[in-house]
């Protein structure tokens, strides 16, 4: 089983979650932690803010969602 940091990422409101997959499916997923992303200066401070807020060691795996246009190989 792979514990690991879910983030969705969009342009009004960044979520983390804490997940375990197996096998590849989702075994867990735990309650969102929703952030607005004006109040972080990047995804970094986001992250920190997360880590922050959870009561054990941040997985070092993670799954990340974000929304915005892609062109060729630029996003």
């Amino acid at each position: 089983m792979t514990r690991l940091v879910t983030v969705d990422i969009g342009g009004t409101h960044a979520r983390f979650a804490l997940a375990e997959v197996a096998e590849g499916r989702v075994v867990s997923l735990g309650e969102p932690v929703t952030m607005k992303t004006a109040e972080h200066a990047s995804f970094q401070t986001a992250w920190e803010a997360f880590d922050e807020m959870i009561d054990e060691p941040i997985p070092q795996a993670v799954a990340i969602a974000i929304a915005g246009p892609i062109n060729a190989e630029v996003i």
